[in-house]
């Protein structure tokens, strides 16, 4: 049974045995652990035999530090219902059986120790807003202020930290299936500057991405990414992050299942380049990063004429 405490830690996994005691052991040693649990999901329709080993392996793992340690409990499903139900159910049983906690996924290295005391004093629990909170940010920033946070518009949703406010706003979303493209182009409009004609431009650019991304999180069961800002964005809230990185990507030790990664650059630090929008305040050279559109007008003519001709030959 999962305590009621704060410091709940739920680690997803699949098909990354080693990732996945890696992060066991990691989190067991965290000193101020109330509870994990491991949560695995059912197979795919085409998971292939090394598919379904892997998966297995992963199963026996945790069960063998479970037998051990009764702070460690095992989900398990059978079905496979596509990311966005996933994790949705998953919330929901979290949420009914005490607190949400901290999630993060096997690839994910995460410094629970300074993360876990930034959602403890924001009382993420208690508020009345819908609160979504990412572990990860681009940069490191020289900030001084008195928030310990900063608003995201277009998360990595690393060390999730989420309230019951936003699982039932994200599930009438998902529910619902109204998607609307002015909710998109009004909480892009909101954060970035159009001063001058590059500055429109560009903007242009990235509403006509996301609007087509968010979108896409009605359509694919497997963007619960893109529903997820989107369910926020309709009731003019964001997602928050930290203001320095501390969630950290291992994907590249490990890429079964997945694209090769490559180990990441050692994280930058730079000015907080500041913007407030109602109660958020967001660093606009971050989100121009995040926005996946080059602010180069020359790079972005060159990335087009990639990807037609790209289109052309495939």
């Amino acid at each position: 049974m999962i305590s009621k405490k704060p410091n709940n830690v739920f680690l997803t996994s699949y098909m990354r045995p080693e990732m996945t005691e890696s992060s066991i052991k990691t989190v067991l040693n965290w000193n101020s652990l109330d509870n994990l649990v491991v949560v695995i999901d059912g197979l795919r329709k085409d998971a292939a035999d090394s598919e379904k080993e892997w998966r297995k392996e992963t199963i026996r793992i945790t069960e063998k530090y479970a037998s051990s340690n009764a702070k460690l409990d095992l989900w398990v499903y059978d079905s496979n219902i596509g990311i966005t139900e996933h994790t949705m159910r998953i919330q929901g049983r979290a949420l009914e059986s005490g607190s949400s906690g901290i999630w993060l996924e096997e690839d994910i290295g995460l410094e629970l120790g300074k993360y876990s005391k930034i959602v403890e004093n924001l009382a993420v629990e208690k508020s009345s807003d819908p609160i979504l909170l990412s572990a990860y940010s681009h940069f490191n920033h020289n900030y001084s202020g008195e928030t310990t946070t900063k608003g995201n518009l277009f998360l990595p949703v690393w060390g999730m930290v989420f309230n019951e406010n936003f699982y039932n706003l994200i599930s009438q979303v998902w529910y619902d299936k109204k998607f609307d493209e002015q909710i998109v182009i009004d909480a892009i409009d909101r954060v970035f500057p159009d001063s001058s004609l590059g500055e429109r431009l560009y903007k242009s650019k990235v509403i006509r991405f996301w609007t087509e991304y968010s979108r896409w999180g009605f359509v694919n069961s497997n963007r619960w990414d893109a529903l997820a800002n989107y369910a926020l964005w309709t009731k003019s809230k964001y997602s928050s992050a930290t203001f320095e990185r501390l969630a950290h990507d291992l994907s590249f030790q490990d890429s079964r299942g997945m694209n090769q990664r490559i180990e990441p650059e050692p994280v930058q630090t730079h000015e907080f380049y500041e913007t407030q929008i109602g109660d958020q305040i967001f660093c606009v050279r971050c989100e121009n990063l995040g926005s996946r559109i080059d602010g180069s007008l020359s790079k972005r003519m060159a990335a087009g004429i990639r990807y037609r001709l790209a289109s052309k030959f495939n």
